[in-house]
């Protein structure tokens, strides 16, 4: 439909002519004077509601009386009805076979869009579309859309078109005067040439403001910008003199070093002992200290050393069990530089299952081994003997609850002056569940030889009867130190 522009006319009030809408002649133009002022979209003045052709949806029903309403909207807002130009309300009655119902309206200068309002009683529509475009005049409602119950034609017009006046302030000038077209907002030739508490002016400003915390920014001929604010004064702390020249102190002004002995802390287990400029090692009963400068490194270098090999058997690991199968693989190992292994052992077997025990050296499963057995249980005596064996016999445990005590010697393969084979020696108590006191003790003798093996540098030790290891068993490993 045609668009008009009568929101732009401005009639005398004692020209009525043909102008009424069910109000007084004045009361009818005091209206559209007050719209126009306002300067607010006003909503579509026409409406024709139409029945098309085709299948609908189920939100049309046959033999039922529809009302519609278009409001005009734009970014400001939505039109109203209530007020004059009021939102105009058209009707259509459904035969028994509903059809589609074409809603066609006027344009409206300003607007972005429409909305279409539904309901089956009149005055009571609610929101059922929106549409977009300020030409867009048409809307088929093919009844597969439901209305929002929640939301209706708004009370209020807020669809405002541009402002309402605009009043210059002090030391601001405003082309032209009574803000209508465009307008141009400058500063007067008065105006300070910085603001301040009591006048404020316009003025150009610096891009970011001087104090980040400050957001008021400080103009670009503000004499604080030139001031380098430079500190004056004694200097403290590291620092000694005076600004704006202090120096550091203990630092060689010749040489650009430290002139004196800096505090060290000095903690042992995480606890500070003490704050010094000097820390002083002292050696030890059978302990030697080596103590190097390297600058390279930028530090001293302190090695710490037993006299004479020591002598004392220091500790490498302590273990439980695994599985029921092996201890962990003690790895990290030298034995060729440790010379001797000592392997304490204490095996617990809670199945009713003997089993042998084995060493597993460097993970292999399969070694050339040879072992000797040598059990004294009471008078009897007994010894067997086992050459090319792949698996390295060094104990034995009872079943039925049986226990063990082993003390184990590990030397290497290959030293200058040796056979070529290394060994072990496993001397071990052994019982069986019996309980009661006293108990009678078996005791074991294990001598083994391992073919070459260079260097050897982890350890095991497992049973040959899988699942005969217990979970209170524990095994330690000592080298001297």
């Amino acid at each position: 439909m045609a668009e008009t522009l009568t929101d732009r006319i401005k009639l005398s009030k004692r020209d009525t002519g043909d102008l009424n809408w069910g109000q007084g002649a004045n009361a009818n133009l005091d209206a559209i004077d007050a719209h126009a002022q306002q300067a607010t979209l006003r909503p579509p003045r026409t409406l024709l509601a139409t029945l098309g052709s085709g299948a609908v949806g189920a939100n049309l029903l046959g033999s039922t009386t529809y009302f519609y309403k278009v409001t005009a909207a734009n970014a400001a807002g939505e039109t109203t009805e209530g007020k004059i130009p009021a939102t105009i309300e058209a009707q259509v009655t459904q035969p028994a076979t509903p059809l589609p119902v074409i809603l066609q309206w006027e344009t409206v200068k300003g607007a972005t869009g429409y909305k279409i309002y539904k309901s089956t009683a009149s005055g009571q529509e609610k929101f059922l579309a929106s549409v977009s475009g300020e030409a867009t005049s048409v809307y088929t409602d093919d009844g597969n859309t439901a209305v929002n119950g929640a939301i209706s034609v708004p009370a209020t017009n807020t669809a405002r078109t541009s402002v309402f006046k605009i009043v210059a302030g002090a030391n601001v000038t405003v082309s032209p005067p009574d803000g209508t077209g465009d307008v141009t907002v400058n500063a007067t030739v008065s105006a300070p040439a910085d603001a301040s508490d009591t006048i404020k002016g316009i003025t150009k400003l610096s891009v970011a403001p001087a104090v980040p915390t400050n957001p008021v920014a400080v103009g670009d001929n503000d004499p604080r910008n030139a001031n380098a604010r430079t500190p004056t004064g004694a200097a403290g702390g590291d620092l000694s003199g005076t600004y704006p020249n202090p120096t550091v102190v203990d630092v060689d002004g010749a040489t650009g070093t430290l002139a004196a002995k800096q505090k060290v802390e000095v903690q042992k287990a995480g606890i500070v002992q003490g704050t010094r400029p000097a820390v002083n090692l002292i050696e030890g009963a059978g302990i030697s200290l080596s103590v190097a400068d390297n600058p390279g490194g930028n530090r001293v270098d302190v090695t710490l050393a037993a006299i004479g090999g020591g002598g004392a058997w220091v500790k490498v690991a302590d273990q439980v069990p695994a599985d029921t199968n092996s201890f962990p693989v003690l790895s990290g190992l030298n034995l060729t530089t440790d010379r001797v292994w000592r392997i304490t052992l204490q095996w617990i077997n809670p199945t009713l299952n003997d089993t042998q025990i084995k060493l597993i050296l460097n993970g292999a499963a399969i070694n050339e081994y040879g072992w000797q057995e040598l059990k004294v249980d009471g008078a009897v005596i007994t010894a067997q003997r086992v050459i090319g064996s792949s698996v390295g016999v060094i104990g034995f445990c009872k079943g039925g609850g049986g226990s063990g005590n082993f003390d184990i010697i590990l030397q290497p393969a290959g030293i200058a002056g040796s056979d070529a084979y290394g060994g072990c020696m496993a001397h071990s108590r052994g019982q069986t569940a019996t309980r009661g006191f006293p108990q009678s003790p078996i005791m074991y003798q294990y001598g083994l030889l391992f073919e070459l093996i260079a260097a050897i540098t982890s350890v095991q030790i497992a049973a040959v009867t899988p699942g005969t290891l217990g979970a209170n068993s524990r095994l330690q490993l000592l080298r001297l130190a």
